[in-house]
């Protein structure tokens, strides 16, 4: 056998192993989201600073450089059973099914009061380098709705036509129905200048 093959057959028989040691009564955690909060920060892109800092509308900094941080309030019910072979899920109770962002101004083609979504990335950390963002539905299964993270983040992948002072707010809207909305905050959108040569 070739070293790819006893590769592949090592890599077979450490999942069957693995997939076989779970046990069928592991438990899963389950919490609720009681709370969401935004807020606008500064982040680096294309470095490994995993901080931010605070927004700062009077330094009127181009939007590339903005991330909206979400804070997610969540009451942990039970905790999942990890170990003796279980590897449990947190799972929402509630899942989010959608999630929403408007702005009190027009965004390019999109009027005030409609979802900003379509133009939105998200991420998990502060620091994500370009191209490894993700969409909403990957953020809401992996991250909102089974996870134990309580801070994620999104971004404008768009360069507003105009400079203006955006009332940003955000809403849930959950498996029954229901819909949450966060807080509203003032955050002055600038466009990025191209670079000069």
């Amino acid at each position: 056998m070739n070293k790819r093959s006893i590769f592949l057959s090592l890599c077979l028989i450490a999942v069957l192993l693995i997939s076989g040691s779970c046990s069928k009564d592991c438990n899963d955690g389950f919490f609720t989201i009681n709370e969401m909060k935004i807020e606008p920060r500064r982040w680096f892109p294309e470095t490994n600073i995993g901080e931010t800092e605070p927004w700062d509308n009077s330094q009127e900094l181009p939007i590339i450089v903005l991330t909206m941080e979400m804070q997610l309030s969540k009451f942990f019910r039970t905790l999942p059973e990890i170990g003796r072979g279980c590897f449990g899920k947190y799972l929402n109770e509630n899942p989010v099914r959608d999630i929403r962002i408007f702005s009190n101004l027009s965004f390019n083609g999109i009027s005030s009061g409609n979802d900003l979504s379509s133009i939105i990335l998200f991420s998990s950390r502060a620091n994500t380098r370009v191209g490894e963002f993700i969409n909403k539905q990957e953020l809401l299964d992996f991250y909102v709705n089974e996870s134990n993270f309580t801070k994620l983040y999104f971004y404008f992948n768009q360069n507003p036509e105009l400079q203006g002072l955006h009332r940003i707010r955000m809403e849930f809207v959950f498996a029954d129905g229901t819909v949450m909305e966060s807080n509203a905050v003032d955050v002055l959108l600038v466009p990025a200048r191209p670079a000069q040569n």
